[in-house]
């Protein structure tokens, strides 16, 4: 589906303005007003009919629109020459998490994916925390080449940022001194 351009838009905003001032000038209670109305009534009559009927189409349409179409936030979609596809960020996000967690010493991992324009590159964020407290600048490292291997592997465009977030893992207990 295609963008709605600046020029419908525009078009779809006077067509409101015009009708929501034309329904005014006629309920508004002043003489001036119905002086100038009232020769021409049949006519502006049916204007504000067809008028109405317009936004009342377009609103249906982007209520439609916003009740039936997919969350982008969970579907990453590459577009190419031949069609697009769409994959779930979901899983591309499990996946990740998976192979981090089964590579690297560290738990509590999560990944967020995500597209840049024109699916060009990707950039991922990963947060985890270190079942090491040494050599954690090391261990982000690594970590950083699996995801850009791994992303690289599933979707076939370039990983142009990949953030690594690795805390260690002292946790205080509660009532230690």
């Amino acid at each position: 589906m295609r963008p709605i351009t600046k020029f419908a838009l525009g078009l779809i905003a006077v067509i409101g303005i015009l009708q929501s001032l034309a329904v005014a000038a006629v309920i508004w209670p002043t003489t001036p007003i119905k002086v100038w109305v009232l020769p021409i009534w049949p006519w502006l009559r049916i204007t504000l009919l067809v008028g109405t009927a317009i936004v009342l189409a377009v609103f249906v349409v982007m209520l439609g629109v916003a009740i039936f179409r997919r969350s982008k936030r969970q579907d990453l979609t590459l577009e190419a020459n031949q069609g697009s596809v769409v994959l779930s960020k979901q899983a591309l996000e499990h996946k990740l998490v998976k192979t981090i967690a089964n590579e690297h010493p560290v738990k509590d991992v999560a990944a967020n994916i995500s597209l840049y324009r024109k699916n060009t590159a990707t950039k991922v964020v990963v947060d985890a925390y270190s079942l090491k407290s040494l050599d954690l600048a090391e261990e982000g490292k690594r970590i950083e080449d699996t995801a850009q291997t791994v992303l690289t592997n599933l979707l076939g465009v370039p990983v142009k940022r990949v953030v690594v977030h690795l805390h260690t893992n002292d946790r205080a207990v509660p009532g230690a001194v």
